[in-house]
């Protein structure tokens, strides 16, 4: 059984990143129109805003409590892809780091 929990994670995990790439490709980061539904306020003193849905990935940025991020996606564990509104960096949060505005 713990093989196959291995073999399932390390499935999930280039999934996560086949995700990630294919997402990244010919994508700018720069300003885009942000759907108001989709913003989100950070909930916690210091939240690190990681290069993909996984706690072993590198930080992107420090997210400050009360800054504003737009969600553009959801994954499985409670990961959310969004982007900052200040820096306009994306990478992934736990959604229970985030509340409404």
């Amino acid at each position: 059984m713990n093989g196959w929990r291995v073999r399932l994670e390390l499935l999930s995990l280039a999934v996560a990143a086949l995700a990630m790439l294919a997402g990244c490709v010919g994508r700018s980061q720069t300003s885009a129109a942000v759907d108001p539904a989709s913003v989100y306020r950070v909930a916690g003193p210091l939240v690190n805003l990681l290069s993909c849905p996984s706690l072993s990935c590198s930080v992107v940025e420090d997210l400050a409590e009360g800054q504003q991020v737009a969600v553009k996606a959801a994954y499985p564990g409670g990961w959310l892809e969004v982007r900052t509104l200040t820096s306009g960096r994306e990478g992934y949060v736990l959604g229970r780091f985030l509340a409404k505005p």
